[in-house]
């Protein structure tokens, strides 16, 4: 298993470059605060991509969003970030 600090590299898919990388900063953990500050928009901004991730992927919130990144959630089909 790879340490959860290394997570893998993004995968082409139907989501855009910014949507996967809220998606990665999610599921590293961070707040919509720290999301903002390292991507150097509103906290208002991020909450509306994950939302609208969350919408777009059919996910509750933001624990699945980050278990679908890591592909660990077998019931949802698509894009994986592993």
């Amino acid at each position: 298993h790879q340490p959860f600090h290394k997570l893998p590299p993004l995968e082409p898919d139907s989501l855009t470059v910014r949507e996967r990388q809220v998606m990665r900063h999610v599921a590293l953990g961070l707040c919509d605060d720290e999301i903002a500050r390292r991507l150097g928009v509103s906290k208002r901004t991020v909450y509306n991509w994950v939302f609208s991730l969350q919408e777009k992927l059919g996910l509750e919130n933001r624990v699945e969003l980050a278990l679908y990144y890591l592909g660990l959630l077998p019931h949802c089909r698509g894009w994986r970030g592993v």
